[in-house]
């Protein structure tokens, strides 16, 4: 909805690729094939045949369900039960920011409670959680809001529990240390804008080089996960290429893709949870930034991450004879979204012999 200039437009987009979507799923489907064979004495069942208006109509009610009536915004005033140690306290001006969808509810959580909730992903629940990896932009985040207010924050994400066996939501507190810039300046227009942007590039580090400006803040983000995941065995060829893919893609096509087949089942769980650090890494990264009032444009997560053409991609590359590594490398370095310095990409042979029998190289 994100994309789209209005609310009609979006529910209109929705209804148009939901539409599209159901007629290249009944198309394709064997299993319920027209015309099957009914097993004898098997009763009529109630099926709720989907069509557009029905699912507008829902789009539309559920949509008016979030609204928040002007009238009653107004009346609520500029006061809140929710108080802060933090040096910027609870004013006004934050309190309408909050209320105007310009504040996102895990800052205030921060703001008012020293607590961030790691919300659960598509990762593999045996290992570590996906939000670890992107953890120090957080921290950078929590010193900016806090103000030396708190030295600890409690972050709320999966860690192994002894007693129960499995990996389980607990509670770990993070350090937190001084900041640069005091968010109390920035809701007063006192913090200088250069000085906000250096700060958050110096947390996630550099942006690419000679990509489009809507990408700079992205690639930046791609370079620190590419960093990060080095520890944890890194990434291969094929995946960035696909991510980078992804960014390059046309957005209107991207729009009106329709699925032409079943969901996947050769999605790789490994490689799934090293997705899922990335989208942490665009999450923490989004929120330092709105901590810093946006020196630069927000990412959002409708544009710069497309799961489905991401794991299609990898899947389709590796069905055919791969990517090999130097040519690959080549190219990426020519987009400028692999820093130099970068430790080869690792490779070990192909772990999914019924699909990828053509010899490439992937550590999923």
């Amino acid at each position: 909805m994100a994309s789209q200039e209005s609310e009609t437009a979006a529910i209109a987009a929705i209804v148009k690729a939901a539409d599209e979507q159901f007629k290249a799923d009944e198309a394709a489907a064997t299993a319920e094939e027209e015309g099957e064979a009914k097993e004898e004495g098997e009763g009529e069942k109630q099926v709720e045949v989907f069509t557009p208006e029905a699912l507008k109509a829902a789009l539309e009610t559920s949509i008016e369900a979030y609204k928040l009536d002007p009238k009653q915004a107004a009346a609520t005033g500029a006061t809140t039960e929710l108080t802060t140690k933090a040096k910027c306290g609870m004013d006004a001006k934050l309190i309408a920011l909050f209320r105007d969808g310009k504040i996102d509810p895990k800052i205030m959580d921060v703001l008012s409670y020293n607590m961030f909730w790691c919300n659960g992903l598509v990762e593999d629940v045996d290992g570590e959680s996906a939000y670890l990896p992107s953890r120090s932009i957080r921290q950078e985040m929590y010193a900016v809001l806090l103000e030396g207010s708190a030295k600890e924050v409690t972050e709320h994400h999966r860690k192994w529990n002894e007693e129960m066996g499995k990996h389980t939501f607990q509670p770990e507190v993070v350090t937190v240390g001084s900041s640069k810039i005091a968010f109390s300046n920035v809701l007063k227009g006192a913090a200088d804008a250069k000085a906000r942007t250096e700060l958050l590039f110096q947390t996630i580090g550099a942006p690419a080089e000679g990509v489009p400006e809507r990408l700079k803040f992205p690639s930046a983000c791609i370079r620190f996960w590419m960093k990060q995941m080095i520890s944890s065995g890194g990434i291969t060829a094929v995946e960035l290429a696909a991510i980078t893919a992804s960014l390059l893609q046309d957005k209107e096509e991207q729009s009106r893709r329709v699925s032409k087949e079943a969901r996947p089942n050769w999605l790789s769980l490994k490689q799934t949870t090293r997705l899922a650090a990335l989208q942490t890494t665009f999450l923490s990264a989004n929120l330092l930034n709105q901590a810093l009032a946006n020196p630069v444009v927000p990412m959002s997560a409708a544009t710069i991450y497309d799961g489905e053409f991401i794991h299609r991609f990898h899947h389709l590359q590796q069905r055919a004879k791969g990517i090999h590594l130097p040519p690959s490398l080549s190219l990426l370095e020519s987009l400028s979204l692999v820093p130099p310095q970068t430790p080869p990409l690792q490779t070990t042979a192909c772990t999914l012999p019924n699909v990828c029998k053509r010899g490439c190289t992937s550590t999923s």
